[in-house]
């Protein structure tokens, strides 16, 4: 909860919120990456990186690397 406090108050960090173009996004790319056992959840954070131009997720999540996305772990 503190790591969420964290995040939260941190101006340098902006939350993004899926939009309906997003969803929508998010659902098409699950149809391309599901079978690699990523979910809808994980194929909408695929379609905001893409929005953003992102490469490098700071996750544990391998999924993340089927689409191409580097892997940031600590």
């Amino acid at each position: 909860m503190e790591f969420l406090a964290q995040t939260r108050s941190n101006e340098e960090l902006e939350i993004v919120f899926p939009d309906s173009v997003l969803q929508s996004a998010g659902w098409d790319l699950f149809e391309k990456w599901g079978a690699s056992g990523a979910n809808a959840v994980d194929c909408v954070s695929f379609a905001i990186m893409k929005r953003y131009a992102m490469r490098k997720a700071f996750t544990f999540d391998d999924h993340f690397r089927a689409p191409g996305f580097e892997i940031l772990k600590r």
